[in-house]
């Protein structure tokens, strides 16, 4: 649903560690389906274990499809979740990994990659005009802006000090859904 107007997103303190993960897919031999749709599945695989898995720490999830790109950007509570996610032998992301590993040993027919990126401390502003809730907003909250003329520093306090008295407002399950909206 688009959300009329202009929003904003800044980070509570329980977001204070936020993980954001970028994981990316190439597809360089469109006839090597083996290979690259292995890899999907296996993604899709991992995305429903996590689904049905809440106290593993993926807060959202949003899949972008580009071509011969695949792109999944991951909001996780903080590294230390998506750190025993990714070492947990009990969950789907191991094998799933080692068996990229040897499909590709000797083939360049796909290509993946990831980036992560810790948000903590780092101060960052998130606008949304005329958006359904997206990207940070989805993740963590947003709130509808207000025409203040203040500088970068006292709009971001202002913004934590807000999106904290929602976030203490609004029901715990709300702010962990995984799945975005259709």
């Amino acid at each position: 649903m688009i959300r009329r107007g202009r929003h904003y997103t800044a980070l509570s303190e329980e977001h204070q560690h936020l993980a954001v993960l970028l994981l990316g897919m190439r597809i360089n031999n469109w006839l090597r389906i083996r290979d690259w749709g292995s890899v999907v599945r296996d993604m899709q695989r991992m995305l429903a274990e996590l689904s049905d898995a809440p106290q593993a720490g993926l807060l959202r999830t949003e899949s972008y499809w580009m071509g011969r790109n695949f792109i999944e950007i991951q909001y996780w509570q903080d590294i230390t979740k998506l750190d025993e996610y990714v070492h947990n032998g009990a969950m789907s992301h191991l094998t799933a990994w080692k068996n990229y590993a040897a499909r590709t040993k000797n083939r360049d027919s796909v290509g993946f990659y990831h980036e992560i990126y810790i948000v903590g401390e780092t101060p960052l502003e998130a606008v949304y005009s005329n958006m359904p809730p997206v990207g940070l907003a989805a993740a963590v909250g947003q709130l509808e802006a207000v025409t203040h003329r203040t500088n970068g520093r006292e709009k971001l306090d202002r913004y934590r000090r807000e999106l904290k008295d929602a976030h203490e407002e609004e029901p715990k399950s709300r702010r962990s859904e995984s799945q975005p909206e259709p």
